[in-house]
């Protein structure tokens, strides 16, 4: 009696999964999971369905800025699939391949690498080469390595989840657009103006053609079109650009919205580079407000609204009112900013490579030399630096040319001299 019971039980449990799980397939159908797995999970639903209840719980946490509680449901979502399929199987892949994206959220890039390199072969292994779903993937892949500043291997993966999409779609399908809206946010990085551009429009006539003039992708996009033409000087042309994406953006969104405060900065930005800060700093107030307010005082994100608003506050000489504000730059919540981390990064390299010269008995016959390629960047305070000449990164200016240099050379150099002199080349000179 006691087993037939449980038995009713069991059954029950399991029919309750899958009703669940059928209220939960459009929800996945929204958040792009490929079909196969949705078929996949439908055929074996009792035991996938605590894997995608925690990934679903992952998406949601990571919406609203919860980003350790969604890494922690994103690991217990692969841990389900390898205990039920297996570590090699399609499930623990595509699960591990959506960890990393909750990893690149949180800027735990080397972790996300990892997984991305487990899963993706597993993931091409099932799916295809040619398969769209895979295109995806490789697609975020790619954006890791943009976001790493790794250029050269991030361009062959876009370019390659591209031509997936390209075969498998018409030429103004939707699907292509994030692939070539990326892309194009690196070529602007490197200040590859042309491909940019043509890459951008592309995406911007997708998008328009696909979801309307007003809808917030396009709005976004003409954000970023309205950043090649500032970079590229044509202040006048960016102005209506930003003026459009705005509108849109107040069109769509409530006044709190949190993507409002996206576009409220850019506009801000723009301001800035025209000299208004009087137009500006309204904005950046009103940004930092809505981050806030989202997603708490202390996020990361909030640092980009006070990057913009303490220098400009700064200009005005009203430090009393900037000074708190960029202190909250990093505290105990938010760790490192990126500026930081960055120091923080490079003074590890240095010190492994004094280590490993002592270490081998080469620091006698070592020249160890520390310099720069530019004068100092202090176009973007307090991210870039200070220097007592004219101009600076990007000018023909003495600022913009004259770099600091260290050497270590023992029984040649002798520690704590100081040369004050101008010399070219002088690196490749002395060797």
């Amino acid at each position: 009696m006691a087993r037939k019971q449980a038995g009713r039980q069991s059954a029950g449990r399991r029919i309750g999964r899958i009703l669940l799980w059928l209220l939960v397939v459009p929800l996945d159908l929204l958040l792009n999971i490929p079909i196969v797995v949705i078929v996949l999970a439908l055929i074996v639903a009792p035991q996938v369905l605590p894997s995608f209840e925690l990934d679903l719980r992952s998406r949601g946490l990571e919406a609203f800025g919860r980003y350790r509680e969604a890494i922690i449901n994103s690991e217990r979502a692969h841990s389900f699939a390898v205990e039920s399929f297996g570590d090699g199987s399609f499930l623990a892949a595509w699960q591990l391949h959506e960890l990393a994206n909750v990893l690149v959220s949180q800027g735990r890039y080397a972790d996300a690498e990892q997984a991305y390199e487990r899963s993706l072969p597993a993931m091409e292994r099932v799916l295809g080469a040619r398969s769209t779903s895979f295109a995806t993937a490789l697609a975020n892949q790619a954006f890791l390595y943009y976001l790493e500043g790794r250029y050269a291997d991030a361009e062959p993966r876009f370019k390659r989840a591209l031509a997936i999409s390209e075969g498998a779609f018409d030429p103004d399908k939707l699907e292509m657009a994030d692939t070539l809206y990326y892309l194009g946010q690196m070529y602007l990085d490197q200040r590859r103006f042309s491909e940019a551009d043509a890459i951008l429009a592309r995406c911007l006539d997708i998008r328009e053609k696909a979801l309307g003039p007003d809808d917030p992708l396009v709005a976004r996009t003409l954000r970023v079109r309205s950043r090649l033409l500032r970079d590229e000087g044509h202040f006048e042309q960016a102005a209506p650009i930003v003026a459009r994406a705005m509108e849109i953006a107040k069109k769509k969104w409530a006044p709190d919205a949190y993507e409002l405060a996206i576009f409220l900065d850019s506009v801000a930005a723009q301001y800035i580079e025209e000299s208004r800060d009087g137009d500006a700093e309204p904005l950046l107030k009103k940004s930092l407000e809505i981050r806030e307010r989202a997603l708490g005082a202390n996020h990361p994100e909030v640092g980009y609204s006070i990057s913009l608003l303490g220098p400009l506050l700064i200009r005005q000489g009203r430090y009393a009112e900037a000074e708190p504000l960029l202190k909250r730059m990093r505290n105990s919540e938010n760790g490192w900013s990126e500026e930081e981390a960055g120091m923080a990064q490079l003074d590890d390299i240095v010190g492994s490579v004094m280590k490993y010269v002592k270490d081998n008995g080469l620091d006698g016959d070592t020249i160890i030399a520390f310099s720069t390629d530019n004068g100092t960047e202090n176009f973007t305070w307090p991210d870039g630096g200070q220097t007592p000449f004219a101009g600076g990164k990007g000018t023909a200016l003495e600022g913009g040319f004259r770099c600091p240099a260290i050497i270590r050379w023992p029984g040649n150099v002798p520690a704590g001299k100081v040369e004050n002199g101008i010399t070219n080349r002088w690196l490749k000179q002395t060797i």
